[in-house]
């Protein structure tokens, strides 16, 4: 129990960053001492997030060595990719949340297809679906901001 609320407080935290890059983008704030850009700051955040979720389904996936699970790796290994690239080509904007928020629903849709596999608990599994569909409503928030600015 212990365990699972401390996940929880985490993962929550985690959604920090979010919150601020949305509300100060919608407070026309984009620069921050020692942080800079918050769009940088926000972007690579986001990048690092769904880099870290990817390698946690590596870490899962290896550990239980299913090898029909290939695809996990494949997938997950894809969206990385797709979220490197889109960092370092795309200009900020709705595009490049857009590339974010699809990236965790995939990523998320691989954590349904894992509890359904009896690979992930369902704690776990939901805890993920509350903070990613928070995660997605801060990105929708951040994302309607580039449309007003620029």
């Amino acid at each position: 129990m212990i365990r699972v609320r401390l996940y929880f407080l985490l993962a929550l935290a985690g959604t920090i960053p979010y919150a601020a890059w949305a509300l100060l983008r919608l407070m026309d704030i984009d620069l921050i001492p020692v942080l800079g850009h918050i769009d940088l700051a926000g972007s690579t955040y986001a990048a690092l997030i769904i880099a870290f979720l990817a390698g946690s389904h590596w870490g899962n996936t290896l550990h239980r060595s299913h090898s029909s699970d290939n695809r996990v790796l494949l997938i997950s290994n894809l969206i990385m990719l797709t979220v490197w690239i889109t960092l370092l080509t795309v200009p900020f904007g709705v595009l490049q949340i857009s590339v974010f928020i699809i990236s965790l629903i995939v990523l998320l849709l691989i954590d349904l297809h894992l509890l359904r596999k009896h690979q992930i608990s369902e704690g776990y599994y939901s805890i993920r679906l509350m903070i990613t569909s928070f995660v997605i409503m801060l990105l929708l928030i951040t994302g309607v901001t580039y449309g007003t600015r620029y």
